[in-house]
């Protein structure tokens, strides 16, 4: 199956977990339904039982640059970039931005076939936008995980590797 056609299987799909931290830098990393156990459970005090033992059937690991934007009457306003979070470390406001959109449902998203830029729009007018931004020779900005495999995606271009776990 082509990436573009993984990619569309998002729409639908609910955010279950988000994790950032102090321990990830700018990196998010977004897990969507359904639940599927976790072959190797975390052991992160700061996790609950259910994120310890459970991950997102699909997934989107970040490590590019991103953007959080919401519509409110009629108007966009960028709630938080990645470059936010390198410049103050402020991951309490990314905790309560992400927190607040557990449980959105995807409903709209595009992928730039030229630059691998993915947008993502939720339920609750919120988007995210993923910008393949740490150049050609970096491997990866962001991995999209599917049932049976990740796709690694970048600048350079999109690759797919089958989960041998």
């Amino acid at each position: 199956m082509f990436f573009s056609e993984q990619l569309d299987r998002l729409v639908g799909k609910i955010l279950f977990f988000a994790f950032s931290g102090p321990s990830t830098g700018a990196s998010l990393d977004l897990h969507f339904s359904p639940l599927v156990p976790r072959v190797r459970p975390l052991k992160s005090p700061l996790l609950s039982e259910m994120e310890k033992n459970s991950r997102g059937e699909y997934g989107l690991f970040i490590h590019c640059g991103w953007r959080f934007s919401r519509e409110s009457l009629g108007r966009i306003r960028v709630t938080l970039g990645s470059s936010d979070l390198c410049e103050t470390s402020d991951h309490a406001k990314v905790t309560e931005l992400l927190g607040s959109m557990l449980d959105d449902k995807v409903v709209d998203l595009s992928f730039c076939s030229k630059t691998h830029d993915l947008r993502i729009t939720f339920s609750s007018n919120s988007t995210l936008e993923l910008f393949c931004d740490r150049g050609i020779t970096v491997t990866g900005d962001y991995w999209f995980f599917v049932p049976g495999g990740v796709y690694t995606v970048g600048s350079s271009g999109v690759e797919y590797e089958l989960d041998v776990s």
